[in-house]
């Protein structure tokens, strides 16, 4: 493959990064934006992820209130927190392990 020619592969990871939710494992996965960034919605738990520098880590939805997504996310959020969650530490793992 020469310099000018794109791996169809690696467009795609810069396209959608995350292929399965870091909690629940499901592929239905949805890019959203927040205003600013593009975070990554799960539609089976509805939990909110954010990729930067190979690494995800969870959205906290009181950063992306503009989002259309945010009450079920902050749901779910609130949920998770009441459950012993940390706050300060959400789950980091890199992209592929």
């Amino acid at each position: 493959m020469s310099e000018d020619e794109i791996d169809l592969g690696e467009a795609h990871l810069l396209e959608h990064p995350l292929h399965t939710c870091p909690k629940c494992d499901s592929a239905k996965l949805v890019p959203v934006r927040d205003g600013n960034d593009v975070n990554f919605l799960c539609l089976e738990c509805s939990r909110c992820w954010h990729v930067e520098l190979g690494r995800v880590w969870r959205v906290d939805p009181g950063t992306c209130e503009r989002c259309e997504h945010f009450g079920r996310c902050a749901k779910v959020f609130a949920t998770d927190h009441q459950q012993g969650e940390s706050a300060a530490h959400p789950p980091v793992r890199p992209v592929r392990e």
